[in-house]
């Protein structure tokens, strides 16, 4: 049973630029890009996916005020049931 994915899985489907047909279009231009960035002696950033810094004004308990806020347990995340 190679098609049936293991259970908590779903299928993903790509579209556009990120459809198998379209992988060499895309490594090509990455590639590119690098190039490009390395031979203009700019560092390569990533922008717009890194998430703000945590400042201390963010550590407050949201119900006294408190900037002493302890980790008492790490919930883990719910799994996604399917229909």
């Amino acid at each position: 049973m190679q098609h049936v994915l293991p259970k908590g899985f779903h299928k993903v489907r790509y579209y556009g630029i990120w459809h198998k047909s379209n992988a060499h279009h895309v490594s090509t231009l990455a590639s590119s890009i690098i190039l490009a960035a390395i031979l203009s002696g700019r560092p390569i950033t990533q922008t717009g996916n890194e998430d703000p810094p945590i400042t201390a004004s963010k550590l407050k308990c949201p119900h006294c005020g408190s900037d002493q806020l302890i980790l008492l347990e790490q919930l883990p995340r719910p799994r996604s049931r399917s229909p």
